[in-house]
C-alpha cells in the first residue's frame, strides 16, 4: 500500500499513526456510529458483519494483516455501514479523519490504491448478493469454500478457521443446514479435513449432485 511513497511522505504518515491493541471478540467499529478513524491491520484477523431487522448477523468478509477498513465512512461522511469484530487478538494502526483527508489529497498513489481496493471489495459484495439471490445453500457453501482457498504446496486449502456459527452467518442459512451440506460435500469427496486443514480436491459443483 505504501510502496510508492517517498521517504518524506512516509515520515508524514508515521507522525499521523496511532497504535491500538484489541482482544479477540472485541468490536473495533460499530455499525451506525460516526466514522472517525481509518484502520490498518498489522496482525490478527477480523470479520465484517451487518445485522438485519431481527438482529441476525451476516458476515460480509474477513480481514487479514495488510488489509484496511473504515475508509468508506471517512470518504462520504456517513455512519459506519458495518461492524468489524476481532476474530483473534489484533494489532492495528489508526489514522484520524482529519489526517486521512490531508494525506489522501497529497498522495495520488495511495488514493489510486484505495480506489482499486474499494472496487475489488464492491465486486466481492456483488458476488455475495448474487449468491444469496441466485444460489441455494449448497451453491453458497461451495462458493465460499472456493473463493477463500489458496494453493499451498500444490493443494487447494481453505484459508479461514471459523466456527460453524460464523460459517452459517456468512452463508446466510441455519447452522444445521450448513453442517448437512458440508457433510455431503465431504462424503462426495470434494473436500477432506486433514490435520485441521480443509483440503479441496476438485471444483465443487454449484448445486447438489
Amino acid at each position: 500500500m505504501f510502496s510508492g511513497l517517498s521517504d518524506e511522505a512516509i515520515g508524514r504518515l508515521v507522525n499521523m499513526l496511532k497504535h491500538r491493541h484489541v482482544r479477540k471478540g472485541e468490536v473495533i467499529v460499530h455499525e451506525g456510529e460516526d466514522a472517525d478513524y481509518f484502520y490498518l491491520i498489522l496482525a490478527g484477523k477480523a470479520k465484517v458483519i451487518i445485522k438485519n431487522a431481527d438482529e441476525r448477523e451476516f458476515i460480509i468478509s474477513f480481514l487479514k494483516p495488510g488489509e484496511f477498513f473504515g475508509e468508506m465512512g471517512l470518504l462520504d461522511d456517513k455512519p459506519r455501514a458495518a461492524s468489524v469484530i476481532a476474530m483473534t487478538p489484533c494489532e492495528l494502526l489508526l489514522v484520524a479523519k482529519k489526517d486521512f483527508d490531508v494525506f489522501l489529497s497529497s498522495n495520488y498513489e495511495i488514493t489510486r490504491y484505495m480506489l482499486r481496493s474499494f472496487a475489488h471489495r464492491m465486486r466481492s459484495v456483488i458476488r455475495k448478493i448474487e449468491s444469496l439471490a441466485m444460489m441455494d445453500v449448497y451453491g453458497r457453501v461451495a462458493r465460499i469454500l472456493l473463493d477463500n482457498s489458496e494453493m499451498v504446496d500444490g493443494e487447494l486449502v481453505y484459508q479461514y478457521r471459523m466456527s460453524k456459527q460464523e460459517f452459517s452467518e456468512m452463508v446466510g442459512a441455519s447452522r444445521e443446514m450448513v453442517t448437512r451440506v458440508l457433510k455431503h460435500i465431504e462424503e462426495e469427496g470434494f473436500i477432506e479435513n486433514r490435520d485441521g486443514k480443509l483440503i479441496i480436491h476438485n471444483d465443487i459443483p454449484s448445486h447438489k449432485q
